[in-house]
């Protein structure tokens, strides 16, 4: 009994810590994300280095682009959905690439409700950018 007892909380404990909410320490790692609209698709390659800092990379199919650098918050914005009242977690970056450091590029992505585990597995998220302005791309996200 005792060991049943041990296994259920083993499994409840570690299902908490697997489906972890999105924070700045959680979020750190390598991430390939596929945006589509209009026909078209996008891929890029975003490495979360810390708290603060953040790599971008455009993959085509036949060669990686050059690897942009930039900061990020992490800010929660209430909302009401099917589910009731909840918070979105949105990573709001800015970042400039090495050949013109003077132009900067923003983009917002919006993790809805998600969780860890939901990245890890691949999750579907809103990105907003001013490269495409009025824009609201989805886009699949999944950690390496």
């Amino acid at each position: 009994m005792k060991s049943v007892i041990l296994f259920a909380a083993t499994l409840l404990l570690g299902t908490s810590v697997w489906a972890a909410d999105i924070t700045p320490s959680t979020l750190v790692g390598r991430y390939n994300i596929e945006a589509k609209a209009l026909n078209k698709s996008a891929k890029f390659r975003l490495v979360v280095i810390d708290a603060k800092q953040f790599e971008i990379q455009r993959l085509y199919d036949d060669h990686a682009g050059k690897i942009c650098n930039g900061t990020y918050q992490l800010k929660e914005e209430s909302n009401w959905g099917e589910g009731g009242f909840g918070t979105n977690k949105i990573f709001k970056g800015l970042f400039s690439c090495p050949d013109d450091r003077s132009k900067t590029a923003d983009f917002d992505i919006n993790f809805k409700t998600f969780t860890t585990r939901d990245l890890e597995k691949g999750a579907y998220v809103e990105v907003t950018s001013s490269l495409a302005s009025g824009m609201t791309l989805n886009a699949k996200m999944k950690k390496e």
